[in-house]
């Protein structure tokens, strides 16, 4: 096996610890992206947010939640799916306490990109790992529990609102960065396939053989 090619458990049991652990950690991820939703009528209240504010939230969470798939995908290709997906849950576990401790709309703003940030970022390595943890025969049933991992993430997002209180809407970030943290773990413990193989650099007289146009000198 050549060193870029990914490699994956070949123990059953290994394996399915090992793509729970990826779920794991999709389901936190996704779980410090929605925590804005549920807590921001809360936190708006106490750090004299406008709707303006709250629409700012938003847009920046999602702005950050795109760039980190970006970098998430350039972490997979160049360091493999463990280092990117503990890194970007470490990432999300860091802003979540941010956001904790914030005092202002600035920092509050801030800190949301930041959670996007790693949020965002631990999604390519996620799916990938799971998919080839999965296996060919067994993808598309992958690719199922993988949503499943989002919409737990999303009710655990509510669940921590909930727990939290009235006035405990920072504890809800609390408790999602221990979540990540703990996701975290599981993914550093676990043995996930290694970074996929690059792709053969494309010469420009095979893209046009593709595209059925002729080459000079080969027209008969």
């Amino acid at each position: 096996m050549s060193p870029g090619a990914p490699s994956s458990p070949t123990d059953p049991r290994r394996r399915r610890l090992s793509f729970l652990a990826v779920n794991g950690g999709y389901l936190a991820a996704t779980a410090a992206e929605s925590l804005l939703a549920p807590v921001l009528p809360l936190a708006a209240r106490e750090l004299r947010l406008d709707v303006a504010d709250a629409g700012l939230a938003f847009a920046t969470l999602a702005g950050a939640i795109a760039l980190g798939n970006l970098v998430g995908g350039v972490a997979l290709s160049r360091s493999g799916p463990k280092p990117g997906a503990v890194g970007a849950l470490l990432v999300s576990a860091t802003a979540a306490l941010l956001v904790a401790a914030v005092r202002g709309r600035t920092a509050f703003l801030a800190c949301q990109a930041l959670v996007g940030l790693g949020s965002g970022a631990f999604f390519a390595s996620g799916l990938y790992a799971a998919g080839a943890l999965a296996g060919d025969r067994r993808r598309g049933v992958a690719m199922g529990f993988f949503g499943v991992a989002f919409s737990g993430g999303l009710a655990l997002a509510a669940l921590l609102a909930a727990a939290s209180g009235e006035s405990g809407w920072r504890l809800s970030f609390a408790g999602s960065a221990a979540v990540s943290v703990a996701a975290a773990a599981g993914l550093a413990a676990a043995r996930l396939p290694g970074a996929p193989p690059r792709p053969e650099p494309v010469h420009r007289r095979d893209l046009r053989r593709a595209m059925g146009a002729p080459l000079a000198g080969e027209r008969q």
